[in-house]
Order: C-alpha cells, then sequence, then structure tokens
C-alpha cells in the first residue's frame, strides 16, 4: 500500500478513535448531575412509582406532605393524618405523563433564567423522596410556550418542554393535594391524557 493511502487510512481512524473519546466524556459527564440525562420522549419522573415513598409538593401557595405507609399513601402535613391513596395515585400518574419533548436550558444558571420560563415561581414543585435514599425534584412553570407547551425543570435540572395538557393535569392533581383536606377546589384531571 502506497504511503500517502497508509497516512489517510492512519489520520482516520486516529479522528475516530477521537471521536469517540469525545463522545463517552460528554456521557460521562452528563450522566454526573443529580438525575440522568432524559431522551427527547422520555418520562422526566425516571423511577418507577414503586420506589417512590414519600411525597412533598408545594402548589397554589400551601404545602402538603405524603408518606407510603403499608401500601397506602397518608398525608401528613397539613394535620390531622389522613389517607390520599387515590389523590397520590393520581399526581404520580400524571407525573408519569411528563414526557420531554426538548430541552431549552441546560442545568445550572440564574435565577433570570428560571423567570423566563415561569420557574422561579412554579405553579407546582414536587419532590419525591426515594427507597433507599436520594430524590427527585421537578417544577412545573408558570408560563406557558407556543403551540401547547409549557416548561418543567426536570430532575437533572434542566429546562424541558412538554406538552401544556399534560403540565396542567400534574398541577392540578398536586393543587388537590394541597387543599385543607387534601382536595383543593379544582376539577379532577380529564380521563385518558
Amino acid at each position: 500500500m502506497p504511503r500517502p493511502a497508509r497516512a489517510l487510512i492512519a489520520t482516520g481512524l486516529t479522528a475516530l478513535a477521537a471521536g469517540a473519546v469525545v463522545i463517552a466524556l460528554t456521557t460521562i459527564a452528563r450522566r454526573a448531575g443529580p438525575g440522568p440525562p432524559i431522551g427527547r420522549g422520555e418520562a422526566l419522573l425516571d423511577v418507577p412509582e414503586g420506589r417512590i415513598v414519600s411525597l412533598r409538593i408545594a402548589a397554589g401557595g400551601a404545602e402538603a406532605r405524603l408518606e407510603r405507609q403499608d401500601g397506602r399513601w397518608v398525608r401528613t402535613l397539613p394535620a390531622p393524618p389522613v389517607e390520599a391513596t387515590g389523590s397520590a395515585g393520581s399526581l404520580l400518574d400524571a407525573l408519569s405523563r411528563l414526557r420531554r419533548r426538548a430541552e431549552l436550558a441546560g442545568p445550572g444558571g440564574s435565577a433570570a433564567r428560571l423567570h423566563d420560563y415561569g420557574l422561579d415561581v412554579p405553579r407546582a414543585r414536587i419532590t419525591a423522596g426515594l427507597e433507599g435514599g436520594g430524590v427527585r425534584e421537578l417544577a412545573i412553570g408558570a408560563g406557558m410556550g407556543q403551540d401547547g407547551a409549557a416548561f418543567v425543570l426536570s430532575p437533572a435540572g434542566e429546562v424541558v418542554v412538554v406538552s401544556a395538557a399534560d403540565a396542567d393535569w400534574a398541577a392540578i392533581a398536586a393543587a388537590r393535594l394541597t387543599g385543607p383536606l387534601g382536595t383543593a377546589a379544582v376539577p379532577e384531571p380529564a380521563p385518558g391524557r
């Protein structure tokens, strides 16, 4: 094989190896955040419902806390403790439907960045405590985008675009749990969404 052909092949193989290293390092860096990176169409809450053992919900200027006890959900704040299995199930179902359409801003950044998406004072903020430790936090922005889009701060700290209908459903389900009896005066989310 002529010397120029060998040099061209060697250069090509070196470029391929360098590209593979860059891809691997980028993947490792993205996975080092608070939650794994989320691809287009994937659920923002990336854990099975059975691994979630507590919920802290802030919506409508109020807060609620729930714990899974003996296979059912009990609302512990505000007191007195009441069973909230159906309402918690609705919230978890709504959260499982939040699927990433696109990423607008990566992790980190300023409060001004969050303001642009209605995430400085979100409609709802949910923290899911996981069995064995760890949490997944997300916030549903108060603002809406174009074409039926809403903004959510993902567990990985990214501002992502989701369906406005799905974001509305999750915000309503969260607000139902922060009312005085765990059923705030808001409409039931549409079934099948």
